[in-house]
């Protein structure tokens, strides 16, 4: 499949392909990253001690990184990049079902598993699928796509949040009156 007209038509086909696969895990964190404390306070009312107990069992599994190196020894690099990213998306589906905090625990050690096996195999496969020469620009160019598709999901949620709209146009519309223009100004009007 090649995409014509577009800076990605020069990209290799498989490192377009991760490169969907990047744009997808950026998504996914963005969602997680903007979501998820609000989450644990809203459903569990979690203390910050609690979270720091969660966040160090949620850590586990990177201690487990010798297990994926024999994985990918016996099975396809892009398989098991495959498993990991659907383990991580499983695991992240799951937490509405928690109803307790170890439910939520154990959701959290399943999707760190697919997180600890995805990153370092995203790296290298970004090194095995970008051309020859310049693999420091092309990991550079993974990393641009993972933080737009970031900055998307943060955005999008922020926008669609309960009163996010109306600030936003109640923010631009007074720098609009009080300063003939939307962007920040120093000085602000009275209300």
């Amino acid at each position: 499949m090649q995409v014509r007209g577009t800076i990605f038509s020069k990209w290799p086909r498989d490192f377009r392909l991760l490169a969907v696969a990047v744009f997808g895990t950026g998504i996914f964190f963005g969602v997680l990253m903007t979501l998820f404390n609000n989450f644990i306070v809203d459903r569990f009312n979690m203390e910050p001690h609690r979270l720091g107990y969660l966040e160090s069992l949620r850590e586990v599994p990177g201690l487990l990184s010798v297990l994926m190196v024999a994985l990918i020894l016996r099975h396809p690099l892009p398989l098991v990049s495959g498993v990991a990213v659907v383990i991580m998306g499983l695991g992240i589906m799951a937490f509405p079902l928690a109803t307790t905090v170890m439910a939520l625990t154990l959701f959290s050690l399943f999707w760190s598993i697919g997180f600890h096996c995805w990153v370092p195999l995203e790296q290298v496969m970004a090194l095995r699928f970008s051309p020859p020469g310049d693999k420091g620009r092309w990991l550079g160019r993974l990393r641009s796509v993972h933080s737009a598709a970031w900055l998307l999901a943060i955005g999008y949620w922020w926008l669609h949040s309960d009163d996010a709209r109306d600030r936003v146009f109640r923010a631009i519309s007074r720098r609009w009156y009080c300063h003939g223009h939307w962007w920040p100004a120093i000085d602000v009007c009275d209300p």
